[in-house]
C-alpha cells in the first residue's frame, strides 16, 4: 500500500512493516501477555463448557 502510493520504495515499506510487527509483540508480551493469560485460564474454569475460545 504504501509502495503502491510511491511514498516508500519495497525495502523501506518491507522495513517499515517489520517494525510495526516488532513493536506489536512487544507490546502483547510481558505483563499484559501474562494476565491475559491469567484471565483466560480464570474464565476456562469458570465457564468450561463456553464456546468462545
Amino acid at each position: 500500500m504504501l509502495e503502491d502510493a510511491d511514498l516508500l520504495s519495497t525495502d523501506e515499506a518491507r522495513l517499515f512493516m517489520q517494525g510495526v510487527l516488532e513493536s506489536i509483540v512487544e507490546k502483547e508480551t510481558g505483563s499484559r501477555l501474562e494476565a491475559s493469560k491469567e484471565g483466560y485460564a480464570v474464565a476456562k474454569r469458570k465457564f468450561p463448557d463456553c464456546p468462545i475460545p
